[in-house]
């Protein structure tokens, strides 16, 4: 299948884009692993200055068939495959049962679904509510570090008047000034891409 992307940069912008990704990956994942697979036929200690030398399937032997360390090592495998089984067939088996039951016509059906379903939705709507928190433009962090840096449109949006009032009991009038900032507000900041 044939993808086009369009001519000249637009058609190799996709690529472009997904290196930071692939490289991320290949620094943070694939290269730590490809390295302790190298490292695993060699003897390498760990210690500064100390020869390493390739031994082959030797630390292999060792670990899977040499010594009381071998056969905890193989028992500790047995115990993790148990565990795996069993639990993989436990809650593939239980989610099934469950998804049966609340989908027949029962009596608080709607509740138990309710209830089933509440920790998936409750996480996304609490982070939900923590970035409205967060990006709240009437005095959120952001607002707020927005501001030291004078990148909200202040000038623009904001409605400024003032007025004089006085109170019943007063001598005098009292000069008042009112900031209402407008929402939302804006940043000053822009971005334009063109293909």
């Amino acid at each position: 299948m044939n993808y086009y992307f369009g001519r000249g940069w637009a058609r190799t912008l996709p690529y472009v884009l997904l290196l930071p990704g692939l490289l991320m990956y290949f620094l943070i994942a694939l290269g730590p692993s490809l390295a302790t697979a190298v490292y695993s036929f060699t003897n390498a200690t760990g210690l500064k200055g100390a020869p390493v030398s390739w031994i082959g399937l030797d630390n292999y032997r060792e670990f899977l068939f040499m010594g009381q360390a071998s056969r905890d090592n193989l028992d500790a495998l047995a115990r993790t495959l148990v565990f795996s089984f069993f639990v993989t067939t436990i809650q593939f088996a239980l989610g099934l049962v469950i998804a049966l039951v609340l989908n027949q016509n029962l009596a608080g059906r709607n509740f138990f679904r309710t209830l089933y379903f509440m920790p998936i939705i409750l996480g996304a709507v609490i982070q939900g509510l923590i970035w409205s928190l967060f990006l709240y433009p009437l005095g959120g962090p952001m607002a707020k570090l927005l501001d030291v840096f004078n990148l909200l449109d202040r000038k623009i949006n904001d409605i400024q008047y003032y007025y004089e009032s006085q109170l019943p009991g007063e001598a005098a009038p009292v000069a008042d000034r009112h900031v209402h900032p407008a929402e939302p507000r804006t940043l000053r900041l822009t971005l334009r891409v063109g293909f």
